[in-house]
């Protein structure tokens, strides 16, 4: 196994280009959801196998694939070489892989962040732009019918989603709040 020392790569696509250059077999990236997304978006449609050290505040990527949140229980992972596939989404063409948010949600986020990080006077105005937030319509297409898309564990929240998903056996879904 070749070894190569760890470099901070943040141009657009430059994880994949050093990885190819340096004829690496797999990646390894260590960091929370956004920075795992952005590494593992440029590995869609490689056969690069991308392992996972979970060091972010929630891990909700390494969670949902039942990966260690040890540091070193993941890496003992990843260099037994052990590879799970994973589905990939596309929202106007940018590739997700554990979640996505669009209306309201997506509204939302940057000031549910805020709001988490202690800047607690943004209540008001989160408040404010869900209360006046227009109802929309959402279309969510799959590349398989919906039961058959869906991931057998299940939180209870998400319960009646499942439950009309499951009812649903078109590809094709029309979502509005």
């Amino acid at each position: 196994m070749t070894k190569i020392d760890i470099e901070h790569l943040q141009e657009e696509g430059g994880t994949l280009r050093y990885a190819e250059a340096n004829h690496c077999d797999w990646i390894a990236v260590a960091g929370g959801d956004g920075t795992v997304e952005s590494v593992a978006s440029h590995l869609v449609g490689t056969t690069l196998p991308l392992g996972i050290i979970p060091a972010g505040t929630f891990n909700n990527f390494a969670r949902s694939l039942h990966l260690p949140l040890d540091p070193l229980d993941a890496c003992r992972v990843i260099l037994a070489g052990n590879t799970l596939p994973t589905d990939v989404g596309f929202a106007n063409h940018r590739p997700f892989f554990e979640c996505v948010g669009f209306g309201l949600d997506a509204a939302l986020y940057t000031l549910g962040e805020e709001i988490k990080s202690g800047r607690f006077q943004k209540t008001i105005e989160f408040v404010r732009r869900a209360y006046h937030y227009p109802r929309q319509q959402f279309a969510l297409t799959l590349d398989r019918p919906a039961c058959d898309a869906l991931v057998q564990e299940q939180t209870n929240e998400s319960a009646r989603l499942v439950r009309f998903l499951t009812r649903n056996q078109s590809s094709n879904l029309t979502l509005s709040p």
